[in-house]
């Protein structure tokens, strides 16, 4: 028959060893949680993580100790006061998938804005020379639109790593030829620059999030 834990009231299935909060059913009784934490798999050690806000400090304490021996540190949950503390705007915590997926949608969506508006100076280019700032955009830079767009909808589909940090490196490579062919940085650039790279930034921190948590996810769904 379930098993009811007596402290956090959580049902686990008959034969359970222990509660998700740590509860031990054949001792009757928290642990020493050090050698019982030290003592499981990891896949035993984050599923309690996908509990951990129902431990008790001390226990939640040896927990991240032991996750950290273990350099899975980021995979703690915070507690409610790190939650309502998720930081600045422009650089947010991440506390579970979901915002770790929406910071990801940043980067999605600076290489989405790029890709259009390349494809658009691009087709320009092909009619007309284009006005400084602009004026070293030839038709080839319908290649950049493609390969953002191609980035961009990796990003928002698979929260791709790969394509976060891809976005960023081609960021930064058509800004440097940018700036070497107008033979300095103007002041308009630069807004711009750090705009775009605090975007593609945030998609690479975003997708980087998001998959260990979904790892946790994943493992406490077992």
């Amino acid at each position: 028959m379930p098993l009811t834990c007596p402290r956090c009231k959580l049902v686990s299935p008959d034969g359970a060893e222990r509660c998700d909060c740590g509860y031990d059913f054949k001792l009757g009784r928290l642990p020493a949680f050090k050698g019982y934490y030290r003592a499981m798999t990891d896949e035993e050690l984050l599923s309690i993580a996908t509990n951990a806000e129902s431990l008790i400090p001390v226990a939640r304490a040896e927990l991240g100790e032991e996750l950290r021996r273990r350099g899975k540190e980021n995979l703690i949950l915070p507690t409610e006061k790190a939650r309502a503390d998720l930081g600045p705007w422009w650089w947010p915590v991440m506390p579970d998938g979901e915002s770790a997926k929406k910071v990801a949608m940043y980067g999605a969506t600076a290489a989405f804005f790029l890709a259009a508006l390349y494809a658009i100076l691009a087709v320009i280019s092909i009619f007309t020379h284009l006005s400084p700032p602009l004026d070293y955009v030839r038709p080839n830079a319908i290649v950049d639109a493609l390969i953002f767009a191609f980035l961009g909808l990796m990003i928002r589909r698979k929260i791709s790593r790969v394509a976060a940090v891809g976005t960023l490196v081609l960021y930064i490579g058509d800004s440097i030829y940018g700036a070497i062919q107008e033979g300095g940085i103007r002041v308009m650039a630069v807004l711009w620059t750090v705009i775009f790279l605090w975007a593609f930034i945030s998609g690479v921190r975003g997708t980087f999030a998001y998959h260990p948590h979904q790892e946790r996810r994943d493992i406490g769904h077992l």
